[in-house]
């Protein structure tokens, strides 16, 4: 059975962000921009945006706590939530990388 031309132009790409412990792709765009979450070898979680050509750009949330994505848009702008001691903060991550709470 062939694949439709929907599917045919699509391909998997198997990534991990450099130095991490396991990575979470979360969320992805048209563009193919894919933002997640990973963990270091302390098990803290941080935040990640992979490009199309393969680029990727670590981030935190301000003051660092565990950080999860919900959403990204065509401009590449992320939603979100982090979360540290009983407090959980809804985000814009822009595409300057600065936050919006």
């Amino acid at each position: 059975m062939a694949a439709s031309p929907a599917f045919a132009a699509h391909k998997l790409v198997s990534f991990d962000v450099p130095g991490s412990n396991g990575t979470s792709p979360l969320v992805i765009n048209a563009s193919g921009q894919i933002a997640g979450s990973y963990s270091d070898s302390t098990s803290r979680s941080h935040g990640f945006l992979r490009q199309p050509d393969g680029t990727i750009t670590q981030f935190d949330a301000p003051g660092n706590p565990a950080i999860s994505m919900t959403g990204i848009n065509a401009s590449g702008q992320i939603t979100g939530y982090y979360y540290g001691s009983a407090i959980v903060v809804g985000f814009i991550r822009n595409t300057d990388g600065s936050f919006v709470t």
